[in-house]
């Protein structure tokens, strides 16, 4: 019974570390262009000026820097492309507490799951 948790546990261990590993990767993903926006040549991408699309969840907006930029075509929204509204990245901090509070979480079932093994054996 123990060899068998511990081997649920080994295995639980590399769950967490491929989870961590993809968080930590996640901002390189996101470098590109959000959603299905491509962009098509007539975009200005000198955002210097203030001219380019500011809302943090467009799909060409700040968030997605390869895409940064004001396109005409979405002119009615400030050049923003607001079909990435529903995909809102998960932040690697939040990710983190995520991944930390399953971990805890985990080692508590753990830790009750040897407790009453003990208790059953007495």
């Amino acid at each position: 019974m123990i060899l068998k948790m511990q081997m649920q546990m080994k295995s639980f261990k590399y769950i967490v570390v491929l989870m961590a590993f993809v968080g930590f990767i996640q901002n390189d993903s996101l470098a590109q262009c959000g959603g299905s926006y491509v962009p098509d040549g007539d975009e200005n991408y000198n955002c210097r000026q203030g001219g380019c699309c500011m809302s943090p969840i467009a799909c060409n907006g700040p968030s997605f820097p390869q895409c940064h930029n004001y396109d005409p075509d979405f002119s009615l929204t400030g050049g923003c492309d607001n079909s990435c509204e529903a995909f809102v990245p998960i932040d690697n901090g939040i990710l983190f507490l995520i991944l930390g509070g399953g971990l805890f979480g985990g080692f508590l079932i753990q830790r009750n799951r040897k407790m009453q093994l003990i208790s059953s054996n007495s």
